[in-house]
């Protein structure tokens, strides 16, 4: 699996209410061990949201750009429970003012990229 992903990676699921995407984490997980999500957005709509989920739906965080409409970067902790052997499934819906939760549109994501972080002292 993959690292990094663009924007072209994202699979559309159910109507496009959201979209998948697998990350693999960059080296083995341990005991010790925390992750992040780096996630970097494109230009969202004025007043919108990224929300990331875990596969079950479990909300782990959402990006909000300031000041609205501009590019943002975060980074998300993801639970150890998304954790499937090496490797992380997520989705990530848009929810703006009005409108529907939909799945990201080209060039509203630009950068996920999973960091394992070790926490033993």
């Amino acid at each position: 699996m993959i690292a990094a992903a663009p924007p072209a990676v994202l699979a559309a699921q159910a109507a496009d209410a959201f979209a998948s995407i697998e990350l693999a984490a960059p080296r083995p997980v341990g005991p010790g061990d925390a992750l992040w999500l780096q996630v970097a957005t494109g230009r969202l709509p004025p007043g919108a949201r990224l929300s990331l989920s875990t596969e079950t739906g479990q909300i782990i965080g959402g990006v909000a750009p300031f000041p609205p409409g501009s590019p943002t970067r975060a980074t998300v902790p993801v639970p150890a429970t998304a954790l499937s052997g090496q490797t992380v499934r997520l989705r990530l819906q848009v929810t703006e003012p009005g409108a529907p939760p939909r799945a990201p549109r080209s060039g509203e994501v630009s950068r996920l990229q999973l960091t394992v972080i070790s926490t033993a002292e």
